[in-house]
């Protein structure tokens, strides 16, 4: 496995990050998705935002020189790590951890209060770390 597929496997989905700026969550993070549509098409790209806020392409689709003059959406890309910094204000502990033994598991991830597992809220299981916390934690904002 590539360095970029198990990154890509340890970030939200380009469709769990847009829900979470679309619902006002910080978005502060080293990974990012960028998107930019053609007439044809909708194209994107991971990056890495470097100091001073200029994007290195990861992968994905290489946009056109022009869109330096036109608008592109950008989303962060979280990390499950990030994804708990960002839970921390809602003082509830999220435990995550792959539900099988193996290398393809999905991975788990419910509420904890004082150490015991808090059933007033649902399992959620996904694919990758990240994506399973991000959902915990849309999860939890719409519930507010």
């Amino acid at each position: 496995m590539s360095h970029f597929a198990r990154l890509k496997k340890n970030i939200t989905t380009l469709e769990l990050s847009k829900r979470l700026a679309s619902v006002g969550f910080s978005q502060n993070s080293l990974f990012w998705w960028k998107t930019y549509q053609t007439k044809k098409r909708l194209m994107t790209q991971a990056c890495i935002k470097m100091d001073g806020g200029d994007f290195l392409r990861l992968w994905g689709d290489k946009f056109p020189k022009r869109t330096a003059k036109r608008k592109y959406n950008q989303y962060a890309a979280y990390m499950g790590y990030e994804v708990a910094e960002l839970l921390r204000p809602y003082g509830l502990k999220i435990v995550c951890f792959p539900h099988l033994k193996g290398k393809k598991s999905p991975y788990v991830c419910y509420v904890e209060t004082d150490g015991v597992e808090d059933k007033t809220y649902p399992h959620i299981l996904e694919e990758t770390d990240a994506e399973a916390r991000g959902l915990m934690l849309k999860y939890l904002y719409d519930r507010k």
